[in-house]
């Protein structure tokens, strides 16, 4: 048996082969988080968001950030821009791209810019101390894991969040079934009813707005809200 993270691997017809588990994740749920979180901190209602390739995977990012800082902002607009094309992928490895575009962003007025761009997105982080303003004036959001974490000191107060995909999760779960005789041949999506993504909590910025968000959360997981999704 195997399990294979971000792929899905299936016959001709689309039907799971019997051996592996497809793991894969509502990145939009975990997005919408990330743009409610960044319309409660915004002060001018302006938003931005990075992607590193244009393709299906992270539109479903950008879509789900659009959808939650409207939830919270009706009246929130986000600019987006995305650094290269398929079947071009530089975009997730280019920080001098990332850096120029956040900047551009945040020159223009926007005050909240998230990155879904690999590797690129330590441009955006740079690119948020580098404005001379103070943390909560302006914020960066992060992607994938708690991207607090790694940042360096200086950057850290400028990440308000990052929108989780729980890799771990799903791994330690793959290991536990395999060990349990469990692991079967499937396409398994992990959400936020699963704690399969979700929002990082290292900043202690975010507890601002935590109730905001564990209620959006919690509309979503019983069926209230649908994040929307481009797959």
């Amino acid at each position: 048996m195997y399990a294979i993270i971000d792929s899905v691997v299936a016959d001709s017809s689309g039907k799971p082969l019997p051996n592996v588990r497809s793991m894969v994740f509502a990145a939009n749920q975990g997005s919408f988080l990330a743009g409610a979180a960044a319309a409660c901190a915004s002060k001018s209602g302006k938003l931005g968001f990075i992607g590193g390739v244009n393709n299906t995977l992270i539109q479903n990012f950008e879509v789900g950030f659009t959808a939650g800082a409207k939830q919270v902002n009706p009246k929130a607009t986000v600019e987006v821009k995305y650094i290269s094309e398929p079947p071009e992928t530089k975009g997730f490895n280019d920080p001098a791209s990332g850096k120029s575009i956040a900047k551009a962003m945040y020159d223009s007025g926007i005050d909240v810019v998230y990155a879904a761009a690999g590797g690129s997105g330590k441009g955006l982080f740079e690119a948020v101390v580098e404005t001379g303003k103070k943390p909560g004036e302006v914020y960066a959001v992060g992607v994938d894991s708690d991207q607090y974490l790694t940042a360096s000191p200086d950057q850290q107060p400028y990440i308000l969040t990052s929108a989780l995909k729980r890799v771990d999760v799903a791994t330690y779960e793959a290991i536990t079934d395999t060990l349990n005789g469990k692991l079967a041949g499937e396409i398994k999506t992990y959400d936020l009813k699963n704690n399969g993504v979700g929002y990082a909590i290292s900043n202690k910025d975010i507890n601002k707005y935590a109730g905001t968000l564990e209620d959006l959360k919690a509309q979503i997981t019983g069926g209230k809200i649908t994040v929307p999704s481009k797959s």
